[in-house]
């Protein structure tokens, strides 16, 4: 009976130091998420200003020196991106509600599945706006070129020729995309489990 006891005591204190650990981790990694969410949102919204509101599309010869860019195409190139930073945040946001439920000790809760679906289902989206908007924001700041030269008062304007969509894509953008996928299929199955239990529950 005693070694029974102290063997119990021992799997309590097992279990404690494994939860202590657990929430540590979490707590660790929470305040990592936020710290870095912060820094790619800064470096998102400059790379989306720079790209929309100052001249970085002439320095890259894409659009005609002489031709200028209005600001329908400012504002359009603008948005583009503006939606793929807020698919991030809400990736961010729903990874950081994640690790809030593991530092709450809710491993394997309905909250906790569903901060997983979403996780991944914004993580996918971001993704997928990445890939395809990045061949789109050529399209719309060439989408006033003439192909023409002009000759202007600083000298000969050389035409640039209007870009059509294309497709260019960054092996990390698929490769998070496809985690992404996991994340949102292991959360919808956890997720589903805990709807068939309730229903199952309720029978009883």
């Amino acid at each position: 009976m005693p070694q029974k006891t102290n063997d119990t005591a021992t799997k309590q204190n097992q279990k404690r130091s494994l939860e202590h650990r657990i929430r540590l981790t979490a707590m660790i990694l929470f305040i990592a998420a936020i710290c870095f969410w912060f820094y790619w949102i800064y470096q998102a919204t400059t790379y989306a200003f720079e790209i929309s509101w100052t001249d970085r599309l002439l320095r890259w010869r894409i659009v005609e020196n002489h031709m200028e860019i209005t600001l329908p195409i400012r504002i359009a190139l603008f948005s583009l991106w503006l939606i793929v930073i807020a698919l991030g945040s809400a990736a961010f946001y729903f990874g950081l509600r994640l690790l809030y439920c593991m530092r709450s000790g809710e491993y394997f809760q309905e909250s906790t599945c569903r901060a997983i679906k979403y996780f991944g289902m914004f993580l996918v989206l971001a993704m997928v706006g990445d890939t395809v908007f990045a061949s789109l924001d050529h399209v719309i700041a060439t989408w006033n070129n003439t192909g023409e030269s002009l000759v202007t008062d600083k000298g000969l304007s050389m035409g640039r020729p209007f870009i059509g969509p294309r497709f260019e894509y960054d092996p990390g953008d698929i490769s998070l995309a496809l985690c992404g996928v996991g994340f949102w299929l292991i959360g919808w199955v956890f997720q589903e489990g805990f709807r068939l239990q309730k229903e199952n529950e309720s029978f009883v």
